[in-house]
């Protein structure tokens, strides 16, 4: 198909631009209406409003040239120069990564534990390792506002970058950038650590991030696991008592990457978490305090999310306890449980909410339904919704059901316990 004559309507360029892409993007529509909205200065919805209207020549020569370059397999992200990641926009070029839409599963899972462990009042600590464009660490810092974070990068040119995004978002109060190799520049342990690091081999990955994105960013030596045994190696001494390590993997990773977690954390839970497609995402290793973990029973430290026995409990910590999973709820009123569940039960919900939206919103963005992934899809969304059917019904129980919301005064306040 040539190129459209000078007076072409935005229909029949996208139409042009669509074929032409057809061979070189699994999204060539998608695609084509980004790059021409970019090039118009207009946004995507006033473009296909306007399909019948005629384009300027300035105008369709920059789209021309666009198109040729994500022909050749160039990302969108650096054409037009931002990427949306988490609901927020990012300043992006080849200096980073592009931001990609798996990623969102490792800042989800680090604001549920965030959420989980500390308070709006409490001060967390938290470490971004490989920064790149700083999306994971801006993403957290909007959303838990008592975070203060670490953004750490080998390279000056990606801080550069972060420091744009840090700025663009105002979180630059409570985001450090620093200039070093994986964990060596933090001045102090942390009670979080989030990374996606290098974790693919660079002869198997696409030609088109292959030849434009950064290579630091995506070689993970020769097994994909070179970074992850240096900083798995590192982590322990980088981790505050009771603190956690959230890791990014390759969807074939698992495995290996927590036989490592496992042989640096012996004592601390180690779990994998999905993606919206069903594929491992997320390797989370969580630790306690001072204690010994043995059997899924924590003795002699400080737990949290368990049943506190002949010890003390303040705050939601439990010291000098024998604990066994269940729920600790901070504050004096017999009635906290309820407010603990429902703010459960709103993450849930927004985890299940969220991901939903964003499905529907990027099929019918990409005009293209593929009936394997949405299946996956729906299979993680229903067990998602499964989980806020559980905790409504936990929570009902808790207020409904005689006895089973006992107060107990002498423990602070430990919920439920059940005792016979």
């Amino acid at each position: 198909m040539t190129f459209p004559d000078p007076h072409a309507t935005v229909e029949q360029a996208l139409k042009w631009a669509v074929e032409r892409l057809r061979d070189s993007s699994e999204t060539p529509r998608l695609d084509a209406e980004i790059l021409l909205a970019h090039a118009l200065g207009w946004s995507r919805v006033r473009v296909l409003a306007r399909a019948s209207e005629n384009i300027p020549a300035d105008a369709l020569q920059t789209f021309r040239a666009l198109v040729l370059r994500r022909a050749a397999r160039e990302p969108v992200a650096y054409l037009v120069g931002r990427k949306e990641f988490y609901g927020l926009e990012f300043i992006v070029d080849r200096r980073v990564l592009v931001p990609r839409p798996e990623t969102e599963t490792l800042v989800d899972a680090a604001l549920e534990w965030a959420r989980r462990r500390f308070s709006p009042q409490d001060t967390l600590l938290i470490a971004d390792i490989g920064t790149g464009s700083g999306c994971i660490a801006v993403a957290l810092a909007v959303h838990l506002p008592n975070a203060l974070i670490y953004a750490t990068d080998l390279l000056p040119d990606a801080l550069a970058v972060a420091r744009q995004n840090i700025e663009l978002h105002g979180v630059a109060n409570r985001v450090t950038l620093l200039c070093g190799d994986l964990l060596a520049p933090l001045p102090q342990p942390v009670d979080l650590l989030v990374s996606n690091p290098p974790y693919t081999v660079l002869a198997e990955i696409d030609a088109g991030v292959r030849l434009h994105e950064p290579h630091l960013a995506l070689d993970g030596g020769s097994d994909g696991l070179a970074v992850y045994r240096r900083l798995l190696a590192a982590a322990p001494q980088a981790l505050r008592p009771g603190g956690a390590l959230m890791l990014e993997i390759g969807a074939t990773q698992a495995e290996a990457v927590t036989a490592l977690a496992r042989q640096a954390f012996p004592a601390a839970a180690v779990h994998v978490r999905r993606d919206l497609a069903g594929r491992d995402r997320v390797v989370m290793v969580e630790t306690v305090e001072g204690a010994k973990v043995e059997g899924g029973r924590c003795e002699g430290g400080r737990g949290e999310g368990g049943r506190g026995e002949g010890g003390r409990c303040e705050g939601g910590r439990c010291e000098g306890a024998k604990v066994e999973r269940s729920t600790f709820v901070p504050g004096g009123h017999p009635f906290s449980v309820g407010i603990h569940s429902l703010a459960g039960i709103r993450i849930h919900f927004h985890s299940l909410i969220r991901p939903l939206i964003r499905l529907f919103a990027d099929s019918a963005r990409s005009y293209r339904f593929s009936i394997p992934v949405l299946s996956s899809r729906f299979s993680v969304l229903g067990s998602q919704f499964s989980v806020l059917c559980s905790q409504f019904s936990v929570l009902c129980s808790q207020f409904l059901v005689p006895g089973s919301r006992p107060y107990h005064p002498d423990t602070h306040h430990v919920f439920p316990v059940n005792r016979p």
